[in-house]
């Protein structure tokens, strides 16, 4: 009897520690899709999940954790028990590391791009740093939507080109780590203008 209890203790060990390291991979997997926030245009709903996923994550490690404990408390703390113990410690320093990284990429800023022009832009890009979103055939009164990380101070480097042929380029505003900036850049005929909500 007492040899089935620890067999479905190491059974369940093995069970929590492997769910938990699936579910960190996940929370990997958002976390690098969300690192390419143009192109995700479902960025809010991967970040959501990101933490949803690197939190089952971390509960998990924690049940496992207890039954490891348990189980070494039980089997006097055998060397495969100690291999076990460092490789969930392991884990959770992975996990730390994880939602640190996610942390350290910056702050989330939203950007929306709006043609007040008489005309259709046949070419757009704004570039933050080395982040480009671009976009393509804005008609006028249309707009698009984008997400970016701010990890240093940095301005919105707008290139416009209407199917006209003219070319507007523009250098517009501050961004600085700290802030999660909702910026509005309206394109008119001649010039391209930045908003900011007060």
């Amino acid at each position: 009897m007492q040899l089935l209890k620890t067999l479905c203790l190491m059974a369940l060990t093995a069970g929590f520690f492997l769910v938990a390291v699936i579910t960190a991979m996940q929370a990997i997997t958002l976390a690098w899709i969300a690192s390419f926030p143009e192109h995700a245009p479902g960025f809010d709903a991967f970040e959501r999940q990101f933490w949803i996923y690197s939190t089952l994550a971390a509960l998990f490690l924690v049940i496992d954790l207890g039954l490891l404990i348990r189980l070494v408390e039980k089997a006097k703390a055998k060397r495969w028990l100690k291999i076990t113990a460092v490789a969930v410690c392991g884990s959770f320093i992975l996990w730390v590391g994880i939602n640190a990284s996610y942390l350290i990429l910056g702050d989330v800023g939203k950007v929306r791009i709006v043609n007040m022009a008489t005309e259709t832009v046949a070419t757009g890009s704004i570039e933050i740093r080395d982040q480009q979103m671009t976009f393509a055939n804005l008609a006028r009164g249309r707009e698009k939507n984008f997400h970016f990380y701010v990890v240093s101070d940095a301005h919105y480097d707008v290139t416009i080109g209407f199917v006209s042929g003219k070319k507007l380029v523009r250098e517009l505003g501050y961004l600085t780590n700290g802030i999660d900036y909702d910026d509005t850049i309206i394109i008119e005929d001649d010039d391209i203008i930045l908003t900011i909500p007060e």
